[in-house]
């Protein structure tokens, strides 16, 4: 690849989501004098992706489905208790953890070294997703960062990328490419822009949605020798 725009998303792909997400939410059900279990850990996951998906399809509001996703999960364990604060403090947990994905900050820097221009697109909530970076030492290493709440659209729809190609000098979407976890949200984002994409894919999943790849890798060492 003859590329200088990297642009990658955060979490799955920089970021190790999954871990700090069941360390914030034990923390959080414990601290709400809920219980924890393996169970409860895999049932929130499995509802968070849905309204995240639901979100990156424009049917639903963050705003909306960030206490709603809880509602889901307490109406289901028989838990009783405010959503809406429950999330908030959720959110507040979760900015303070930042545990990296495997030699990210490492490959980061040496693509630096290199020359390449790296960007952070994310659709994260700025509270949760500029304390992470920071903690992470990943904000040091970017020459810009997207947040969709502050951009105001979000992965993988057009207009977001617009901005986002936009307030990058000297852009050439000919030499960017997008690497990320999602299929729906950086691989689509990539497609609809008509840029290179390079899936994420560490766990081996099985692209059933059809969508167009680029290229794959398992492990992010392998982009380095990609570009």
């Amino acid at each position: 690849m003859n590329k200088h725009f990297l642009l990658f998303d955060v979490d799955r792909t920089l970021l190790d989501f999954k871990k700090s997400e069941q360390i914030a939410l034990k923390k959080s059900l414990e601290d709400f004098s809920f219980s924890y279990s393996e169970q409860i850990r895999a049932r929130y996951e499995a509802i968070n992706q849905y309204y995240w998906e639901e979100f990156e399809k424009g049917k639903i509001e963050k705003s909306k489905f960030l206490s709603a996703r809880f509602d889901d999960l307490f109406r289901e364990f028989g838990f009783s208790g405010d959503s809406v604060a429950f999330d908030r403090y959720y959110r507040n947990e979760l900015s303070k953890i930042a545990e990296l994905i495997d030699g990210a900050d490492k490959l980061l820097i040496r693509l630096k070294q290199k020359g390449f221009q790296i960007y952070y697109v994310t659709n994260g909530t700025r509270e949760v997703q500029w304390p992470r970076l920071r903690k992470s030492g990943l904000e040091s290493l970017a020459d810009g960062i997207f947040i969709s709440e502050e951009i105001g659209f979000q992965k993988p729809e057009k207009a977001y990328f617009e901005i986002v190609f936009s307030k990058i000098s000297d852009f050439n979407k000919e030499e960017a490419v997008i690497i990320g976890d999602s299929l729906t949200s950086d691989i689509q984002g990539g497609l609809n822009m008509g840029i290179d994409t390079v899936w994420y894919n560490p766990t081996g999943e099985e692209n059933t949605l059809g969508i167009p790849v680029t290229y794959e890798i398992s492990d992010l060492r392998e982009l380095e020798s990609l570009l």
